[in-house]
This record gives C-alpha cells, structure tokens and sequence, in this order.
C-alpha cells in the first residue's frame, strides 16, 4: 500500500509513474524481504499510464505456497479476497 501511495505521489511531481523502487526512493519493508522476492514494478504506456507492482513469495519460507500478490494504480488488489 505504501509503494502504491508513492506512485501516485510521484505521478503528481514527475507525470510519470516509477519504474522501480530506488527511483520512489524506498526499499521493501524487512519483513516483506524476508517472505517475498524483489518487488517488481511494471509501468504501461497510455494514455492512460499505470502500473502494477508484484511480490512472489519465496520458495524455502513459509510463505513459499502462498500467492503472488499484485497492486495497480486504480487500487485493484489481486488476488481478490487474500488481501
């Protein structure tokens, strides 16, 4: 949710969305980076732009089973109902 308020914050400074997180100037929260791979941000061309942030989760966790969890800048949260 953070990274998703970020990306609207940075839409508003630069017109544009953020390719990755160095560029919002964060990095994943430790206990994200302990369950989830990298955060992936993909940024689509518009009109009108967007992007969708994705987290896998790590094979050898807990977390290994679970979903890969996905948010767009409409605030569409996937899968529905594991958010």
């Amino acid at each position: 949710m953070d990274l998703a308020q970020r990306e609207q914050q940075y839409l508003l400074d630069q017109s544009a969305y953020a390719p990755d997180l160095a560029t919002l100037n964060m990095t994943a929260p430790s206990d994200v980076q302990t369950f989830y791979s990298a955060i992936t941000i993909n940024v689509t061309a518009g009109p009108p732009t967007g992007f969708t942030a994705t987290a896998a989760p790590k094979s050898g966790t807990t977390q290994a089973g679970d979903y890969t969890v996905i948010i767009d800048n409409l605030g569409n949260k996937q899968p529905v109902g594991v958010w």
